[in-house]
């Protein structure tokens, strides 16, 4: 069996080691494989996500998916609800993960949700159920062990109750001139959007500036393909799958997943049932491909992710402990947004830094400050280039500071260490591969 444990800082332990979860949601669902055409789940593709989020049917999951599992890396999610009923070798398997409870749940599911969480901890403490919320997070901290949510923004809002050029602009949003409708926000602003409508909200409707004021591991899901809504449909690109990454990222949450592989459009042609179907990200290999380099980086920096966090800073919570000479601005439908986002960590004398710029303009001689740094350094940029990373690149620092350009939607993750030679019990740190 395996022990899934959370720590004390929210971090997970996986049988003793801490691990920044990556995972897809789902990598394997049945009603999609069951489609002429669709291709039967093989976990051992997606090896590299830690496990199969959503929960399977464990009626399902042990006729078409059990001994798959055990041979490939990946972990298996169930679903919470069927807890009295799910066989203990399922449980007791070293690729389970955990339990899933009512997807995105709404006012009036507390009491079910309370059942669900009462019964799953009543049979099983070594394994947690995760909650995924879209809105209000904190209302549902009570009837989960992992508070997770799907915030899609790269997708067309219409606003469809305006219908003129004039009045959509007089209102702040953004009239699409193919189409001639109105949106709340044009494609390029999806990232920023991204972080409004991550905001959450307390008990009494207070924006909670800080995710961390939430006392369980809180993990971001992020759009994984097309989704339907409002009026048309945007596949996200690699660099739009990257920057809404590590937008999350550095907004400090403790895991990251995807939807989604099979769940979204298994049909390889639309049917009424599944009239976007053409859209799934399994009819996009390309982009899954992506999915599984960009697991792969964040495999990479796995004992960095997990590190303390010294300081982090996105558009409701404003760090100090980076500054930039200059920024880009926009104004969207929500106000106005500033490009940079950052999360720092440190570990013995090396600082690492990622820095995230969510906007489709680059930006050049950019000057970034690290507070509290003295002497002669240099930063290296680290990651998989296959992920969208330039690693190797090394930019001296002075006193904190140096200068470094970004492209639109980049992300850099910095290394940044003295030039003077350290002493053997300083420099152990090492990033496992």
């Amino acid at each position: 069996m395996a022990t899934v444990t959370i720590n004390p800082d929210k971090t997970m332990s996986i049988d003793g080691k801490k691990t920044f979860p990556v995972y897809m949601y789902y990598t394997c669902n049945a009603h999609f494989e069951n489609n002429t055409g669709v291709e039967p789940c093989n976990p051992s593709k997606n090896g590299e996500f830690l496990f199969s989020g959503g929960g399977a049917s464990y009626q399902n999951f042990a006729t078409n998916y059990n001994g798959k599992y055990e041979q490939s890396n990946e972990m298996y999610t169930l679903v919470g609800a069927q807890i009295n009923e799910i066989p203990q070798e399922l449980i007791n398997s070293n690729s389970f993960f955990g339990y899933y409870s009512k997807d995105e749940p709404v006012a009036g599911d507390e009491d079910v949700l309370q059942s669900i969480y009462n019964r799953v901890k009543a049979r099983d403490t070594n394994h947690p159920l995760i909650l995924n919320v879209w809105s209000d997070m904190t209302k549902w901290i009570p009837y989960g062990d992992i508070i997770s949510w799907d915030v899609y923004t790269i997708k067309k809002h219409r606003w469809s109750e305006i219908n003129t050029k004039n009045v959509c602009e007089a209102n702040g949003a953004y009239w699409d001139p193919v189409d001639n409708k109105c949106y709340y926000w044009p494609r390029e602003y999806s990232i920023y959007i991204y972080e409004q409508w991550s905001r959450q909200a307390d008990s009494v409707g207070n924006t909670l500036a800080n995710l961390q004021t939430v006392n369980k591991p809180v993990w971001a899901v992020i759009q994984g393909n097309g989704l339907p809504c409002c009026g048309g449909i945007l596949v996200p690109i690699p660099k739009e799958v990257r920057a809404n990454t590590y937008t999350a990222i550095t907004m400090n949450v403790n895991g990251i997943g995807y939807w989604g592989y099979l769940s979204w459009g298994g049909p390889l042609t639309s049917t009424p049932e599944f009239p976007y179907g053409t859209v799934g990200l399994y009819n996009n290999q390309i982009l899954h491909q992506y999915y599984i380099q960009i697991a792969k980086e964040i495999i990479y920096l796995n004992d960095i992710l997990i590190l303390p966090t010294k300081d982090f800073s996105w558009h409701y919570r404003q760090g100090t402990g980076v500054t930039f000479n200059k920024t880009l601005t926009v104004q969207t439908f929500y106000g106005q947004r500033t490009n940079f986002n950052y999360i720092l960590k440190q570990s013995g004398i090396a600082t690492y830094l990622i820095v995230v710029n969510k906007d489709t303009r680059p930006i050049s001689d950019v000057g970034i400050t690290i507070q509290g740094l003295t002497g002669s350094m240099t930063a290296t940029t680290i990651g998989l280039s296959e992920a969208g990373s330039i690693p190797g690149r090394t930019l001296p620092v002075t006193n904190g500071q140096f200068t470094d350009n970004f492209d639109g939607l980049a992300v850099h993750i910095y290394e940044i260490g003295s030039d003077i030679p350290c002493q053997p019990s300083q420099c152990d740190f090492k990033i496992t591969q």
